[in-house]
């Protein structure tokens, strides 16, 4: 059996375990909760409603979200409540406090 004591840092650890400490110090935690965010989305307003809003950023705890349409818009303003309370209840209390919906542009082919 080798000897490990003069091995820096012992056992191996899991990379997730060293990175979102430091990314969380150098950038801060509204990086972390912004990506955390962009991967329960999903979860959170279901599959119909994440294919015609996406996460767009979370600027402290406001989340800007594109929609499709303005009907979309209307949908998500009306369910922001609820949207809010499943995504703190899957990131943690307070993580987002207001959702803000904005229309996505659409480029028109052709037009300069």
């Amino acid at each position: 059996m080798s000897d490990r004591s003069g091995v820096r840092g012992g056992w191996p650890v899991r990379i997730g375990d060293i990175i979102t400490p430091a990314v969380e110090r150098i950038a801060g935690a509204s990086v972390m909760s912004e990506a955390k965010l962009r991967k329960v989305w999903s979860d959170a307003v279901g599959e119909q409603v994440a294919v015609h809003a996406t996460v767009r950023r979370l600027r402290g705890s406001v989340l800007e979200v594109g929609v499709t349409s303005d009907a979309w818009a209307t949908e998500l303003t009306y369910l922001s409540a609820a949207v809010i309370e499943r995504l703190n209840a899957l990131l943690g209390a307070g993580v987002v406090t207001q959702i803000v919906v904005q229309r996505n542009r659409q480029q028109r082919h052709g037009k300069a």
